[in-house]
């Protein structure tokens, strides 16, 4: 008797199992393509070609058309394009398509920008109050919302969100540019120390070399010389209406307008500036050292443990140096490449740092 074997199923399964391989390999091959085509639209973006970012990531979005990677990036290349009303289409679909995914936070930040940018305020804070909601611990989503009333001219609430996204990221180099600037006649040591620490994140470029010498303005104008060479103190008024409230520095300013107005000699004057600029944040480290076990709000939880820090780990002198980088000074910049074993052991203690909340 002869056995007989039905070979088309074993057959068919070998088929598929083929077929299956082949769609895998195509559709894993397919992906790389299109990760492919999005990096090299986000390196467009970066050189500020949009229009050119945008066709690499519609190339993308023809092989996958709800790829999240490449949408959002379209978006965003048609946010800085000024494409307001596409950039919030492409955003809206994201949120409505991925909203359970974690990096869709990042769409409620671009949606909220593009309305801002078109000057459709009232949507674009409904934008950014919904991703909040959704995702409270997202910085950005509280940074760009302080952005938002900042150009409303907002100050109040562009702060209380500056602050949000400090307590979220205390070295986020946006927040701490913002907030020195809108200090500067409300709270001067508090301008003074987002400033400085901005430096610690970013002593390099354009917004750097503005706040490096907005610095020595602001140390400069604790203690004034009048034109028969005496010493004025001059004092703002942090703090001295409510000793209770928070970020109150009324007994620095009063320490710093007597210690710099002691400083102002002709011996001090003929150091240079990064011998000056260490002195004057030493000075102030002192007095922040004294008033930080009754201090309130975040400039005395969070940053004035900062800079007491540095100075207790001798690190002051080494980011005055750092902090000197934009002003040009060829002395510095002698000292800066003779130590880089000094800068690198600087950004290590900095990087391995505990902010305090």
């Amino acid at each position: 008797m002869k056995c007989r074997f039905n070979s088309a199923p074993i057959f068919k399964s070998l088929f598929f199992t083929c077929f299956l391989f082949s769609s895998l390999l195509c559709t894993a091959q397919q992906n790389e393509i299109v990760a492919k085509l999005v990096k090299e639209g986000i390196a467009l973006h970066d050189k500020g070609d949009y229009e050119a970012a945008i066709a690499k990531f519609d190339k993308a979005l023809i092989l996958d058309p709800y790829d999240y990677e490449a949408n959002f990036e379209k978006a965003s290349s048609l946010l800085y394009a000024g494409k307001y009303d596409e950039s919030i289409a492409i955003s809206k679909l994201l949120i409505e398509k991925f909203q359970d995914r974690p990096n869709v936070k990042g769409a409620y930040v671009t949606l909220g920008s593009a309305y801002d940018d078109k000057g459709n305020t009232d949507s674009a804070l409904f934008a950014y109050n919904e991703g909040i909601k959704r995702f409270p611990d997202f910085y950005l989503l509280h940074f760009n919302k302080g952005l938002m009333y900042a150009r409303q001219k907002k100050w109040d609430e562009a702060e209380i969100s500056f602050y949000e996204t400090m307590k979220l990221k205390p070295n986020h180099a946006g927040s701490l540019y913002y907030t020195s600037l809108m200090h500067e006649k409300s709270n001067k040591v508090a301008a003074i120390i987002s400033g400085l620490t901005f430096l610690a994140v970013e002593p390099e470029g354009k917004r750097a070399k503005g706040i490096y010498e907005y610095m020595f303005e602001l140390f400069g104008s604790f203690a004034l010389k009048t034109d028969k060479g005496d010493n004025i103190i001059t004092l703002s008024k942090d703090g001295f209406d409510k000793k209770d409230k928070e970020n109150n520095f009324s007994m620095v300013n009063m320490m710093m307008g007597l210690t710099v107005a002691s400083a102002i000699t002709d011996s001090v004057k003929a150091k240079t500036d990064v011998a000056k600029l260490s002195l004057y944040m030493q000075m102030m480290t002192n007095s922040l050292s004294i008033g930080q076990k009754d201090g309130k709000g975040i400039y005395w939880k969070t940053y004035a443990p900062f800079l007491i820090a540095m100075k207790e780990k001798d690190q002051m002198d080494v980011f005055a140096h750092i902090a000197s980088i934009t002003s040009g000074n060829e002395e510095n910049i002698k000292w800066i490449n003779d130590n880089q074993d000094k800068l690198k052991a600087f950004y290590e203690w900095m990087d391995k740092y505990e902010w305090k909340k």
